[in-house]
């Protein structure tokens, strides 16, 4: 079990087709050598009879727990080997035998007699990842999709799985303590960002990183987080210092840098430092497989951002204006289909990739990619980080408006900044000047087409000023409006985003956030 999830980790990392296909036979393997050696009981005999879970032995007990462990990580790897319908659904009912055997393993948890039986400290860890696991994910999903889930019988809950992963944390004990660490920061760090508003627990996430650095000071996993702490604060340079460090007593057997290295990426952009950024994506590019598309534009981006810096009148040299071209020509052939569906990052770097095409120019790209990540509501975390991000985007807005009032191609452009401009003043409280943005832009939406993304992120940032001037009835509104934003390259990230915007305001009307009534 522990070879199987090894190359798990691994295939997750770098998403190349030999590792997965690894990791998938190692994961099927193991999970057929836990099911032999599961308790057998035949479903008449549950119905008729309570189970007694005294009469199953350590190993039943263990290999029961192992079993859902593998399913859960075989579903998520069979979705990922291969990317069609037929396969997500087969990975669905996986997901679902895991959901039992998780059950299975809460029932005996709190039915079996442990005594004083130090493997139930073991067992417990394990199930408490598991299971807090599953709940984070079923819970992260929008509220369709988790309404058609309890339907057919699954059920997640958010609290329910960061409580468990928290306890785990205090405790510290058992072999899954520190995998329940890495779980929870994921989540906090990463996933409050990038699936929603950035309204993560701070204390929970300091208090973690402390307890996984404490115990292992020189390993790269803490330093990663350490690092992705420093950045959610706000805390650039100590960010990069973090990354850097970590970098540099990585083992290359399990990856971690083709994860957090995306971080360190924009880290970088953000600093100006245009050449080490290059250079991190295209060690990205070798090390893992996640989004080569993605990679190509960023790439791009930073050549085209590091043009623009060296030069005096706003204009790329013709020689670097080449090799962007170049690179922006291969990016919609490189999107790739998951489920049938193409990855929404890859359908937007097509896109913009097609704007640069017809356009020969860009509007602050990589601030636009830094928006989608959650980097703004970090950067609102320190004044000076925050400072310095406005006086970027204020100074392409001063740029844009003589353009922009002679040339009406330039909307979308304009549009695009203005937006930013919009959220930076936001987290600089200057909710007037804000609001008054967002409304211009939404106002433009009809005429942006393709590139209405603008107006849809202003909508949901016009829904969060509210949230802050306690407007609460008019914040869900306006939140439930820019639901009509549809078919465009990042209607996904709008909707999930939107989902955790709608939570935080129901909850703070007091009312259920899965009330159904006017739900999402």
């Amino acid at each position: 079990m522990a070879y199987a999830h090894v190359m798990f980790l691994r295939a997750g990392l770098t998403l190349h087709k030999e590792d997965i296909e690894k990791a998938v036979a190692a994961l099927i393997e193991t999970s057929t050598f836990c099911h032999g050696r599961r308790k057998q009981s035949s479903m008449v005999y549950r119905i008729i009879l309570r189970e007694n879970y005294n009469s199953y032995t350590t190993e039943q007990v263990h290999a029961e727990l192992c079993y859902g462990t593998t399913l859960l990580a075989e579903s998520i790897l069979t979705m990922l080997q291969d990317p069609s319908f037929l396969s997500v659904v087969h990975g669905a009912f996986k997901f679902r035998s895991c959901y039992r055997a998780f059950k299975e393993c809460i029932a005996i948890l709190k039915e079996r007699s442990w005594g004083e039986n130090e493997q139930k400290i073991h067992f417990e860890s394990g199930v408490m990842l598991g299971v807090g696991v599953y709940n984070l994910i079923i819970a992260s999903l929008p509220q369709k999709v988790l309404n058609l889930l309890e339907f057919i019988g699954f059920h997640g809950d958010e609290a329910t799985g960061e409580r468990l992963l928290m306890e785990q944390v205090e405790s510290f004990e058992g072999f899954m303590a520190v995998l329940s660490c890495c779980a929870l920061l994921i989540y906090q760090t990463y996933l409050y960002y990038i699936f929603g508003n950035g309204d993560a627990d701070f204390e929970l996430i300091h208090k973690t990183v402390e307890k996984l650095t404490t115990r292992f000071p020189q390993a790269a996993l803490g330093l990663y987080f350490e690092g992705r702490l420093h950045q959610i604060n706000g805390r650039i340079e100590s960010a990069i210092e973090k990354f850097e460090l970590a970098n540099k007593v990585m083992d290359d057997y399990i990856p971690f840098d083709a994860f957090f290295n995306w971080d360190h990426t924009y880290l970088y952009a953000f600093a100006g430092r245009w050449n080490e950024a290059d250079a991190t994506v295209a060690a990205l590019q070798e090390k893992c497989s996640w989004s080569n598309a993605t990679a190509i534009y960023v790439r791009a981006a930073c050549t085209y951002m590091r043009g623009l810096s060296e030069s005096n009148n706003h204009v790329v040299p013709e020689e670097i204006l080449a090799t962007v071209t170049s690179a922006m020509s291969e990016v919609p052939s490189k999107c790739r289909m998951v489920a049938g569906r193409t990855v929404p990052i890859e359908v937007f770097c097509s896109m913009r990739s097609r704007t640069f095409l017809e356009r020969n120019r860009l509007i602050l790209p990589l601030y636009e990619l830094m928006y989608l990540w959650g980097h703004f509501n970090m950067f609102s975390k320190n004044n000076d980080t925050l400072m310095k991000a406005y006086r970027v985007v204020l100074d392409e807005v001063t740029r844009l408006k003589p353009v922009y009032d002679h040339d009406a191609t330039y909307l979308p452009d304009w549009c695009l900044a203005r937006f930013m401009q919009g959220v930076l003043l936001r987290y600089l409280k200057e909710l007037d000047k804000a609001e008054e943005i967002f409304k211009e832009v939404i106002e433009q939406g009809p005429v942006l087409k393709e590139e209405i993304h603008s107006a849809a992120f202003s909508s949901l940032e016009l829904g969060l000023l509210l949230i802050d001037r306690g407007l609460l009835e008019e914040a869900k509104e306006r939140i439930k409006l820019t639901r009509a934003y549809r078919s465009f390259p990042l209607s996904i990230p709008v909707s999930f985003k939107v989902h955790s915007a709608y939570k935080q305001v129901k909850k703070l009307l007091q009312e259920h956030p899965w009330d159904q009534k006017g739900s999402l």
